[in-house]
């Protein structure tokens, strides 16, 4: 997936195919990290361990300006009640 892809993203979620989405989110963090050079470490750890945990289906660095912040998509019962 290209680094941004909102339309295949939209797709998806439209379908409600969010493991797909959580997949284009990963891809999206791979694209803007090896592709684009415009990650930094502390985002690549923060995706990295987001993919370690069960309930999250995907993780990306959001505002591509060489650090920023991540978005975690997860799964609603893994959430604290």
């Amino acid at each position: 997936m290209i680094p941004g892809n909102f339309f295949g993203s939209q797709r998806s979620i439209t379908v409600g195919d969010f493991k797909l989405v959580g997949r284009q989110l990963f891809e999206g963090h791979e694209g803007l990290k090896s592709l684009y050079e415009v990650s930094c470490d502390e985002t690549d750890y923060l995706v990295d361990q987001a993919s370690r945990l069960s309930g999250v289906l995907g993780a990306r660095m959001l505002v591509a300006d060489f650090g920023g912040c991540t978005i975690n998509l997860i799964k609603s019962e893994s959430l604290k009640k």
